[in-house]
């Protein structure tokens, strides 16, 4: 006996929602840089929280770079792939930055190679969601990035106990080293659970579509008509475009920047981090809640 449609759909929203809890960890350098940084300085002098402060911005570009070679490799890789491939890449990559010792290398394999694979992986889910609720891509798009939400309010306080248990001021060096790279290579581990658990569940899903005959195994894109083209050259060429773009960078930029700097910036203000921490927490839940109203009111 087959499943029934709404079953399939729902393992399929539970397989997404794995895989974003994984990469929703994209959020979580700013609980964990100063650790690292500390970390490093023990290697290097010159490093510091603010040499380390191009990982952010790092994983920004190479998760967006991710997301837009993402579909062109779905034309050829199958999407299912494209997952197992994150799934097993992403985690090495951390694992290998644990064992890293220069600011250089440490960049290279986490906010580069690790991020890039991110990227990679954050559409296929919800693609596969939209082939199988053609009407329904709020709903899956609401809970399927919940995940990506709910992942650093989880982790933030995992990564605490693991790698600053006593809450130690680690502005200087940190004095238990092996604490730093152990609590790395545990959160790897962690993400790695996380990312191949999603990807088995999708995997499940996919081989019982093929069982009922029912697959759709393209990246899901919208059919452009040459009125459509017309119609987005005229808005590229309005002024309320740019004013919508500007917008946004504005907005979103001290949002970044608080996120990659809070805890550096409370060290520096007096602030205890107990209370900069709450501050992240409380802005992961509202993210995870937004989500989760979009993915009711669909």
């Amino acid at each position: 006996m087959q499943p029934s449609h709404n079953i399939l759909g729902a393992i399929l929203l539970g397989g997404g929602f794995c895989v974003h809890l994984a990469l929703g960890t994209f959020y979580l350098w700013g609980n964990i840089s100063l650790y690292l940084a500390s970390y490093l300085k023990q290697f290097d002098d010159n490093v510091t929280s603010s040499s380390l402060a191009v990982v952010f911005p790092f994983c920004g570009l190479l998760i967006n770079i991710g997301l837009a070679i993402g579909p062109n490799l779905a034309r050829h890789i199958p999407q299912l792939t494209l997952v197992w491939i994150s799934a097993i890449a992403f985690p090495i990559t951390i694992l290998i930055s644990s064992f890293c010792t220069t600011q250089f290398f440490f960049i290279l394999f986490y906010s580069i190679f690790g991020a890039l694979f991110l990227g990679i992986a954050y559409l296929p889910p919800i693609s596969m969601g939209w082939n199988h609720f053609p009407n329904r891509r709020g709903m899956v798009s609401g809970i399927i990035l919940a995940g990506f939400g709910v992942s650093p309010f989880l982790f933030n306080f995992v990564s605490k106990l693991l790698i600053n248990p006593n809450d130690i001021q680690a502005n200087v060096v940190h004095p238990d080293p092996d604490g730093v790279t152990f609590g790395l290579r545990v959160l790897a581990l962690c993400w790695a659970i996380c990312f191949i658990l999603g990807a088995a569940i999708l995997t499940i899903y996919r081989k019982t579509q093929q069982r009922s005959g029912n697959l759709a195994e393209t990246f899901t894109q919208s059919t452009t008509t040459e009125q459509d083209k017309e119609e987005v050259s005229a808005g590229f060429k309005s002024k309320e475009i740019y004013l919508l773009f500007f917008s946004f960078i504005f907005c979103v930029a001290p949002y970044f920047f608080f996120m990659a700097n809070y805890k550096n910036y409370g060290l520096k203000i007096g602030h205890p981090l107990l209370v900069m921490e709450f501050s992240e927490h409380y802005g992961h839940l509202s993210s995870t809640t937004s989500h989760i109203k979009e993915s009711l009111f669909q």
